[in-house]
This record gives C-alpha cells, sequence and structure tokens, in this order.
C-alpha cells in the first residue's frame, strides 16, 4: 500500500480548508480501504523556520521534514491563502524539507529528484478571488513540487468570504472520485 503525507493548517474546526481535506480523505478512505496518512498539523506544530546555523550546512541537509517527503509515496497539502499567500508556516516547512542534497541534486543532465513521478494534491481556499493575470497564490508550492518531478493536481475554492461557504463549495461542483482516482494513480 502506498504512504501518504498530508501536510496541513487549519485554523479553526470550521476551517473551509479542513471541510476539503477531510471530504478528500472520505473519498481516498471509500477507494482505498485501509487508507492512512502521516499527519504533519502545521497549526499546532509549528516549523521552525532556518536559520543562520542551517545556511552555513544547506548542502546535504537531512532534515526531519525531508525524510518525511522521502518516506512517503504521495502528497495532499490543504492550507488557506492568507494575505495573497500560502501560510508563513507551510512556506518554512518547504523550505526545511526541499535542499539541494537531500530531496534533489543537480546532476549533468538536470535534475534529479527521487520524488520524481510521486503525486500531490493540493487543497486550498481564500476569502476573496484572486483577479488574472495575478498567478495563483498556490503557485509557489505548485512550481516547487512541479520542480521535484511530482504531478500536481489543484482544488482551489476561493470567494469563500463573499458567499456562503455551503453555496460557493457546492458551486465549484469538485467531482471527488475523479481526483482522488488520478491521484492514486
Amino acid at each position: 500500500m502506498k504512504t501518504t503525507l498530508a501536510v496541513h493548517l487549519f485554523s479553526s474546526p470550521q476551517s473551509r480548508t479542513r471541510k476539503l481535506y477531510f471530504d478528500f480523505l472520505d473519498e481516498a478512505t471509500r477507494q482505498e480501504p485501509g487508507f492512512r496518512v502521516t499527519d504533519v498539523d502545521l497549526w499546532t506544530e509549528p516549523i521552525r523556520a532556518l536559520g543562520p546555523e542551517d545556511h552555513s550546512r544547506r548542502v546535504n541537509l537531512m532534515t526531519g521534514e525531508a525524510k518525511l517527503l522521502l518516506g512517503h509515496d504521495r502528497y495532499i497539502f490543504a492550507f488557506p491563502i492568507w494575505n495573497f499567500s500560502a501560510p508563513a508556516q507551510l512556506k518554512g516547512f518547504i523550505d526545511r524539507a526541499v535542499m539541494p542534497g537531500s530531496v534533489f541534486d543537480f546532476g549533468p543532465t538536470g535534475i534529479n529528484s527521487p520524488l520524481r513521478g510521486r503525486k500531490a494534491i493540493i487543497l486550498s481556499t481564500a476569502g476573496g478571488v484572486y483577479p488574472n493575470p495575478m498567478p495563483p497564490p498556490f503557485d509557489s508550492l505548485k512550481r516547487i513540487l512541479e520542480f521535484l518531478g511530482v504531478q500536481v493536481q489543484v482544488v482551489f475554492v476561493e470567494g469563500c468570504d463573499l458567499k456562503p461557504f455551503k453555496e460557493v463549495y457546492e458551486s465549484q461542483n469538485i467531482l471527488w472520485q475523479q481526483l482522488v482516482l488520478n491521484w492514486r494513480a
């Protein structure tokens, strides 16, 4: 059975992102009996930002976060958008996980990563609506994962503060069954 790492941040039990996350987990559990995740809760277990002591030994630094990525076959990232971006806690996790010599190397033919071919899904919500041509607020995480060769799907529900969440959520017509099938394949 494939192993799954879930990195999430929910600021309250009523979190809209939490709803997306648990709807995804419900469908994954339906499709794959015995489905389990390793949870990294960035709200209750904050990640220490990189400091001067880390930068001096950044190459080949094998952090706990890097070990988590390497030790799992697929990933779920669930987080709200705050001030046009992913929360700082998620940025801290990624900064500590994605370092040369740990989850990737520069080789003669380009980037080599043991994560190549793995799959991730980003589940995110935002109170407002992000106009074009502004890059999507989850774009940085998506680009980093793709840089590592991870195949990424995104569910982004925006405008959650503009109408009742139930109405906004249902208008998205999220096809959980197909999303989970693609993620598991």
